[in-house]
């Protein structure tokens, strides 16, 4: 799963170690290999008024996250999903887990 919001969040860090063409590429390979949740009014109002999260964009993933009942959240930042409806997890330790 990706959050929706996140495909433009990507495009513009990408831009510093991709050609345009290569992004879209990658991103177009990414919104077809995962289920893209999208962002809507309850998400959004949910991360608004959700106070055990510091940042609003966490937020947002932990809400899209809960919506498909995701089995983690893969994060660099495990600290900021401690709050979280979903276990966050490394990066690293996902791709040791068994599918």
């Amino acid at each position: 799963m990706v959050a929706a919001h996140s495909i433009p969040n990507m495009f513009f860090i990408l831009r510093k170690f991709c050609s345009e063409e290569q992004r879209r590429n990658l991103l177009l390979f990414i919104v077809n290999l995962l289920q893209v949740v999208p962002i809507d009014s309850r998400k959004i109002e949910a991360a608004l008024t959700n106070s055990k999260f510091k940042d609003f964009e966490d937020c947002l993933q932990d809400e899209c996250a809960a919506e498909i009942n995701a089995d983690f959240i893969i994060t660099r930042n495990i600290d900021d999903f401690a709050n979280s409806k979903i276990k966050p997890i490394l990066p690293g330790d996902f791709l040791k887990t068994p599918l």
